[in-house]
């Protein structure tokens, strides 16, 4: 059998990683939809980031792939609170 080489796991902040939500994490959310849509077991297909509606902005738009049916991603790097959920 071949040696596997494995890489050490490293625990990070986000806030490290991704130094502002909107111009760092929700780009890459929208860059990595297709191993999400694994996970959950729906396939996404995003149409916009950061998209206006009224006084406020989604962070991801996007339908279920053949389906007339709407995604809304709300992604947050801090703890979530009641304004981000009513915003939903």
């Amino acid at each position: 059998m071949a040696k596997i080489d494995l890489g050490e796991i490293e625990i990070l902040n986000p806030r490290e990683v991704w130094k502002h939500e909107e111009r760092d994490f929700t780009p890459w959310v929208a860059e990595h939809i297709f191993t999400i849509s694994e996970v959950i077991g729906v396939p996404i297909i995003v149409e916009q980031t950061e998209q206006k509606i009224g006084n406020f902005e989604l962070d991801i738009y996007g339908k279920v792939e053949g389906k007339d049916t709407t995604v809304i991603i709300e992604n947050q790097l801090y703890p979530t609170d009641h304004i981000h959920l009513g915003q939903l």
